[in-house]
């Protein structure tokens, strides 16, 4: 478990180092075992980063991290390894939290 614990927090410094080194301010959340792992800030943009070498997140993960990006106002973000790269990638819902109802013949989007 401490190989996987430390290959997790390598990789969490790596991500923190990369949004650095691009001009953002990023703070590693050292041993919180929250859903946030990085939270970079660069102008008036905000990033809640969760660090996954593998890219796997589960539904309730993604629902959790969605929802407390939104709560302040922060893009919900998945960073990754692919080969060799670091990819960074916008967090959606599997499920939209709005929906298309037919009113007066038209469509309108109606929050859920």
């Amino acid at each position: 478990m401490a190989g996987k614990y430390a290959k997790g927090a390598g990789f969490e410094l790596e991500v923190r180092n990369v949004l650095l080194e691009d001009g953002w301010v990023a703070v590693r959340s050292a041993g919180s075992h929250g859903i946030i792992d990085v939270l970079a800030i660069k102008q008036n943009e905000k990033w809640f980063v969760q660090c996954r070498t593998r890219g796997n997140l589960s539904g309730s993960e993604r629902t959790e991290l969605v929802a407390l990006a939104k709560k302040h106002y922060a893009i919900p973000i998945l960073a990754y390894k692919r080969r060799k790269d670091t990819v960074f990638e916008e967090v959606k819902l599997l499920k939209p939290d709005f929906s298309y109802k037919i009113i007066d013949g038209e469509f309108i989007k109606v929050d859920e």
